[in-house]
């Protein structure tokens, strides 16, 4: 995974800053655990859809890619850590 690299610190950095200091280790450890859960899922799912669907999977990734772009806008704009 070529992205990993660039955009896990980055990931991490911003859960931790939103939760503050006292639960940083416990966001972390959540967020890798979940990271990896993503990874399997995404592969399976990935798998299974261009089974189906052939080349319109990659417009659907596209598509989500996109959005989920979008919404990272609303996390970065938070200043203030979730207590």
């Amino acid at each position: 995974m070529r992205g990993n690299g660039l955009m896990w610190p980055s990931f991490m950095s911003i859960l931790s800053k939103r939760v503050g200091t006292f639960h940083q280790g416990v966001i972390q450890g959540v967020g890798s655990s979940m990271g990896s859960l993503a990874s399997i899922i995404g592969l399976i799912v990935g798998g299974l859809l261009y089974n189906l669907i052939g080349l319109t999977a990659f417009l659907i990734s596209a598509a989500v890619i996109f959005i989920v772009f979008i919404m990272s806008f609303r996390i970065l704009k938070a200043k203030e850590p979730v207590r």
